[in-house]
């Protein structure tokens, strides 16, 4: 590998630390299962914890948290 294709590399940073997740880190992340998150997506389209990227869909990982912290039960 040389220099030049060594600093077109894009970072890798664990998931953890990043500021939005994809579907599949945030069920990782918050130990929900895929189908779950999904159907929390799909029922809360306008929820601040939603980030769409064209048709991809993140999660903001810290709005999340604080919505699970309001839910009694998801």
């Amino acid at each position: 590998m040389n220099e030049f294709t060594m600093s077109m590399a894009v970072p890798q940073i664990d998931f953890w630390r990043q500021y939005n997740l994809t579907i599949e880190q945030a069920c990782a992340y918050f130990c929900i299962g895929e189908n779950k998150m999904r159907k929390i997506v799909e029922e809360h389209p306008t929820e601040r914890f939603i980030l769409k990227n064209g048709t991809k869909t993140l999660i903001k990982k810290d709005l999340f948290a604080k919505f699970l912290d309001e839910q009694y039960a998801i």
